[in-house]
């Protein structure tokens, strides 16, 4: 029956499909179907593993004259292999310059392996000869003419230029990374750039050409990163960058990252997207040093609603209550790296503007609070926080668990780190008073001889909601007391089997009776929710 669609309607359906395995299962169908999952399929390729493989499928798809021109550089490119069936070129929605460049590598030296890190490359490039380089740089430039060719890929729509981000310094660039933001020295289209919608500009490099460019032909952007790894950026770049953002017509969300002196103009020139900027991300900030100004940019974002801050300084006693206007519109916030930087103080005062509003959670464990400031964070979100659907938090005791568990009554994901001492039973019995939303509970470290009672995990089962579809009790690896973690659907499986297999095991530990009897129950591994399930994200608020 499907045969029988056109090509059109045909490709939509394929599109809905998220699998990539059903996707080629499909190829093998017929020739329409075959038609229409290869562009599906090669929209994004360049975000997986460097392949020389995949490299080797790019040159077979460049135009004649370009071949020839490799040839006559020494290039050895078998001329009598016949283009490719498809375009695949074409289909492409996505560029990583970096991704490419070390295809490019692969290509050119079969004995480096798939699994290379961008700086060993860099090690490796430097002992090939200026030719081999030279050679490698006029295959790269004679794809990225392809690419910037609006008529040939009108699909593209995200760039990412990233080198050095294992610590490859300015002055220790290889010729090849150079590529990636000589933009200037490609003759390609005029409107290569303007409609892009995805830019991430990263790592260690005069970004400034490329920053340039994007200003000047750019006016769609919607998602930004401009992220440095140094702890400044040249004078010159953070102007370009100032251009760029003010250039958009529709930028939702904005990462900036290792901009220290320009930080202030920058968030300054956030005013010019106070209508349409939905996400913020902020890395290495020291608010202390920003301007009236710059406070203001972002409180006139009326449309803010998630916020990530990453190894930030507050710097100012006083600046939550000069945010609080941002705060208080707030659905998502994202604390990460140190807390001792912005001080719980400002965390919990976040927290709290957010209040009612707030509905993702995320405390990465390298926020390490400790004591009373944990406790603290814990009765925040307990009080004002009553539409939190995603939590995640280290180091909770029972008390704050069952504090938040029991306050939080539309949660529907809770990923939190055990404290020591931690009594598993009383955490168990909570099962009652759990949001009758909860999807996805995950408790991290885990030690071997700390068992789940089987009576008592039975019972929750039974008395937790009925959208609970996920269980991860994750076994602390570090301890290499117990290497696996159990990963249980409850929903997903017969409770009375369930019920049965423990009955008849009564005298062992859920770690014994998964080994035993039911080795389907539960994943060697997580599985970060690959089971269907739809993890809230930042995204959700954008």
């Amino acid at each position: 029956m499907l045969t029988r669609l056109n090509q059109d309607t045909l490709f939509q359906i394929f599109t809905k499909i998220q699998d990539e395995k059903s996707l080629f299962s499909c190829l093998l169908v017929c020739r329409e179907f075959c038609r229409c999952v290869v562009p599906i399929l090669w929209r994004t390729p360049l975000d997986g593993i460097p392949s020389a493989r995949l490299f080797q499928t790019y040159l077979s798809c460049l135009p004649k004259e370009s071949l020839h021109y490799l040839r006559n550089n020494g290039i050895s490119i078998d001329l009598s292999i016949p283009q490719a069936f498809f375009d695949y070129i074409s289909f492409a929605r996505y560029i990583d310059t970096l991704n490419l460049e070390i295809s490019a590598l692969k290509w050119c030296s079969p004995t480096v392996s798939d699994g290379i890190d961008a700086f060993r490359i860099w090690k490796l490039w430097n002992m090939h000869s200026d030719e081999q380089q030279q050679k490698a740089l006029l295959m790269v430039h004679e794809l990225y003419k392809c690419f910037l060719d609006f008529n040939r890929c009108k699909n593209l729509h995200s760039l990412k230029v990233e080198i050095g981000s294992t610590g490859i310094k300015r002055v220790q660039e290889p010729p090849l990374f150079k590529v990636n933001f000589d933009f200037p020295s490609v003759n390609y289209d005029d409107n290569a750039l303007t409609h892009l919608r995805r830019v991430i500009l990263r790592g260690n490099f005069d970004k400034t050409s490329v920053i340039q460019r994007l200003a000047m032909e750019s006016r769609d952007i919607e998602y930004l990163a401009l992220d440095s790894l140094e702890m400044d950026v040249p004078e010159r770049e953070a102007v370009e960058s100032i251009k760029l953002i003010q250039m958009q017509i529709n930028l939702i969300h904005l990462r900036i990252s290792h901009h220290h002196s320009s930080f202030t103009s920058i968030m300054g020139a956030l005013v010019s997207q106070k209508h349409s900027l939905a996400s913020l991300e902020l890395h290495w900030a020291n608010f202390g040093t920003f301007s009236d100004t710059a406070i203001e940019g972002l409180v006139e974002c009326v449309n803010l609603k998630a916020l990530t801050l990453k190894g930030c300084h507050s710097g100012d006693s006083q600046l939550s209550l000069k945010l609080s206007t941002a705060f208080s519109r707030l659905q998502s916030l994202h604390f990460a790296e140190s807390n001792t930087n912005l001080g719980t103080d400002f965390i919990a005062s976040c927290i709290a503007t957010a209040g009612k509003n707030l509905r993702y959670l995320k405390l990465d464990k390298s926020m390490n609070f400790q004591g009373t400031a944990r406790t603290t964070i814990a009765q925040k979100l307990s009080q004002f926080c009553p539409n939190l659907e995603f939590l995640e938090i280290a180091e909770l005791d029972n008390n704050d668990v069952a504090s938040i568990l029991c306050s939080c009554k539309k949660l529907v994901d809770f990923i939190f780190t055990r404290l020591d001492p931690f009594d598993d039973r009383a955490f168990l019995e909570l099962g009652p008073k759990l949001s009758p939303g909860l999807q996805y509970i995950k408790v991290d470290r885990v030690l071997r001889d700390q068992s789940l009672d089987y009576f008592l995990f039975t019972s929750f089962l039974n008395t937790v909601g009925p959208n609970f579809k996920c269980f991860d009790w994750v076994h602390d690896r570090q301890t290499k007391l117990y290497p696996r973690d159990i990963h249980l659907m409850p929903k997903s499986i017969n409770q009375g089997m369930v019920g049965e297999m423990f009955e008849k095991n009564k005298e062992k530990s859920i770690d014994e009776i998964v080994e035993s009897e039911f080795f389907g129950f539960l994943s060697l591994y997580p599985t970060n929710r690959s089971h269907g399930m739809n993890m809230i994200s930042p995204n959700d608020f954008t």
